[in-house]
């Protein structure tokens, strides 16, 4: 029986014309990894793109295994140039879809197949994966308008490392000599249409103390959610979570102070508490206006 993926690619009711699909990778000491983010994609693309920045492990090794065109970057350039070789080695592929994958997430072929499918019939030139479940979006509410589909809805994850982009795309940034590692915030100066699509993706990966990448345990979702609140919301995530530890610190010092008043003396633990929940209190506070400013700046068109 044919999976929904080979009838995908041999273009019953879907990727008509068998476009060419590529599979970009930005890979960094990912030897535990690699393997498992490579094989899924292996017999729905016509072509996978590792780009390996400098790693020091069997990263280039194994993916060559895997049978994928490897870039390697003499030494560490970063994901913003490690995206630059990425769409030059497409375009000199004549993909006419690439799709970029992150090395720590595990994406569901058939997503991939989504947002791939959704360029091929030119719905858009970049087609956004949206690692969380799409709301909806009341028209009559103020919202960022520099980042927006096709049909002039925002959209919701712009973050999202996992998009589809058609010729065009991958030629605009080409020629433009773009190196950032996010294009998105360009799209509208460059004249490329933006499509946002709701995905599936697997248990991430985070690396550990020895640092080796290990699987994160069963809380995906709710980890990707609140992820995304932090990242999107960062004045409500961590600023709600500033004024909790403020009101404690307020709290812990008056009794600390009565405390005092009646003759308790300063117990230093007291005031070791009530020191630390202020110092916690002020880095919460700093991150969330950082954040916030980050936010403003990457969703506006520069």
């Amino acid at each position: 029986m044919q999976t929904e993926e080979s009838r995908m690619l041999q273009g019953e009711g879907s990727i008509t014309d068998h476009p060419k699909i590529v599979i970009g990778i930005f890979a960094h000491n990912n030897e535990g990894t690699i393997e498992k983010i490579i094989s899924p994609f292996s017999s729905i693309s016509n072509q996978i793109i590792v780009c390996d920045d400098a790693s020091s492990d069997s990263t280039a090794k194994i993916a060559q295994t895997l049978n994928a065109q490897v870039i390697a970057h003499p030494h560490r350039l970063g994901p913003g140039a490690g995206m630059r070789s990425l769409f030059l080695a497409a375009n000199q592929a004549r993909a006419d879809v690439l799709v970029t994958i992150p090395t720590d997430t595990l994406t569901d072929p058939s997503s991939i197949l989504k947002l791939a499918d959704s360029v091929a019939k030119h719905e858009a030139d970049i087609v956004v994966g949206c690692r969380v479940p799409l709301k909806q979006i009341d028209l009559s509410e103020n919202y960022d308008k520099s980042l927006l589909t096709v049909y002039g809805l925002p959209v919701q994850d712009p973050r999202s490392p996992i998009k589809a982009y058609s010729k065009v795309a991958i030629a605009a940034v080409v020629s433009h000599s773009l190196e950032k590692q996010d294009i998105l915030p360009q799209a509208k100066r460059l004249g490329l249409g933006v499509m946002e699509y709701e995905i599936s993706t697997r248990q991430p990966f985070r690396r550990g103390s020895n640092g080796v990448q290990t699987q994160v345990s069963p809380d995906g979702a709710i980890g990707r959610l609140v992820d995304f609140t932090a990242i999107k919301h960062p004045i409500g995530f961590y600023g709600g979570a500033a004024i909790i530890v403020l009101i404690a610190a307020i709290a812990k010092s008056i009794l600390t102070l009565e405390a005092f008043s009646h003759g308790g003396g300063l117990p230093d633990f007291d005031v070791l508490v009530s020191v630390s929940l202020f110092l916690v209190w002020i880095m919460l506070t700093v991150t969330a206006v950082v954040l916030y400013s980050l936010s403003r700046n990457i969703t506006h068109v520069s």
